[in-house]
This record gives structure tokens, sequence and C-alpha cells, in this order.
């Protein structure tokens, strides 16, 4: 979904099939964008955020959200909402959230069509500390706290946090980058170092209790991916 190639933007969309190695044009974005959030619902795909920076115009970032009619390849750019732009940008199968540094959050209902915003200090404070996505597994929101080298849990349903999850504390020291996406019913967890390393992880959830706000977890693997100049902004999971 857009993104950035060959030291220029593109607003193209490409569809990779991972099973035949083979990568080929879908449609163009109505706006081009780097760094978005992008999630199907309903058969459509959602677009949140982005930037986009050149030498002329300096730079701007998207406060509207772009939806995909996959059948048609026709777009609809949603009314201005100030706040898309910025935050840790989550996309489930029911909801769009938008977790704000200012303790602003957004909510959006496709079904509905509205905009909820309002302040969950509780899902801000869960989300502190954190440097990069995070994943929804069955209503729970999993994102790794990179200032205190751990993973935490909230749970949006109840609006509760779940704390650390416990299990896996410590798994990269001196991280500072991290991403965490779903593979199933297990996380998948990205973890830059200091020196440029990337490590990956993955994470089985054995016993999941949010409502006495506790979460246990296993270690799969944790191991070094990739040395040297390594960067990442954010990760999928493929079924191939």
């Amino acid at each position: 979904m857009g993104g950035y190639y060959n030291r220029k933007f593109t607003s193209d969309v490409l569809v990779i099939d991972c099973g035949s190695n083979t990568v080929r044009h879908f449609c163009v974005m109505p706006k081009v964008v780097n760094d978005s959030v992008a999630n199907v619902i309903d058969a459509k795909i959602y677009v949140v955020g982005g930037h986009y920076r050149d030498t002329e115009n300096g730079s701007w970032s998207s406060n509207r959200m772009m939806v995909l009619e996959r059948e048609t390849q026709t777009w609809e750019c949603g009314e201005e909402n100030y706040g898309l732009e910025a935050g840790c940008r989550l996309i489930s199968e029911e909801k769009i959230y938008i977790i704000k540094g200012d303790e602003n959050n957004f909510v959006f209902n496709p079904r509905e069509g509205r905009w909820e915003i309002g302040t969950d200090k509780r899902l801000h404070s869960s989300w502190k500390g954190n440097t990069g996505p995070g994943c929804i597994i069955d209503g729970i929101f999993y994102s790794y706290d990179t200032c205190n080298n751990c993973l935490s849990a909230y749970d949006l349903k109840h609006r509760l946090p779940c704390g650390v999850v416990k299990g896996v504390e410590g798994l990269v020291k001196g991280c500072k980058e991290a991403c965490v996406a779903s593979c199933g019913e297990k996380l998948m967890i990205l973890l830059m170092q200091d020196s440029n390393e990337i490590w990956g992880a993955e994470i089985s959830l054995s016993q999941v209790n949010p409502v006495v706000g506790e979460i246990w977890g296993k270690v799969e693997w944790c191991q070094l991916l990739l040395r040297g100049l390594g960067y990442f902004s954010n990760c999928l999971t493929v079924v191939v």
C-alpha cells in the first residue's frame, strides 16, 4: 500500500503471492503515503495514517482514512480527522484504534460508520513506552515496551490493563525498536538492538485470563535474524 521505493514515494498497490513468488500491480491509491497501516474488515481494505515528504513542498501527514473496495478496485476517502496521522494505529477484525501520545484515542466502527473520540488513560498507559506497532488477538492488544523490555497486554473489550505478559520478560537487552504481529494464535516479535541487530521471537500464549489481569506466554524460539544496518517499520504474517 504505497510506500517509499528507489528514493521515491509511490501510490502503487501491489499484490504479492508468496506461494508463487510473484508480484503484480493491483491499483493506485488516491493519495501518496508512506508508513500507513492497512487491514481487511468485511472484504474492504482500510488504510489509516501515513505521511509524505519531498524537497519542494515539505511534508504533510494524512488525516483521512482511505477505503478500497477490492472487487471494483475503487477508493473512498473519509472526511478529515486530525489525529489519524500519528500514534499507534491498530486495525482489528471489527474496529480501528488510534492511540495518541496525548491520551486522546480514536475508535472507528466501520459497520456504524462513525468515530468515537475519548480519553482512556489505562489504554494510553498500556501503550506508553512502546516504539512500534502492536497487534490484537481475541480482543487483547499486545505491544512491546522497549523502555522496560517486556510484552504488555490490554483488554480492549472490557477496557482493562492485563499488565506484563508473564514468562517472556527480557527477550533482548538494549532494544530500541519493536514490532508485534499475530501468527494464528501466536505472537511474532521483531526487536532491534542499539547495535542495529534484528532479533525475532515466537511467543505462544498458554494462559489468557484478562478478567484477573493475568496472561502467561512461552518463548518458542528467540534468535538473531539480521546483523548490520537493518531496519523495519512494520511486520506482517503470511500463510504459504
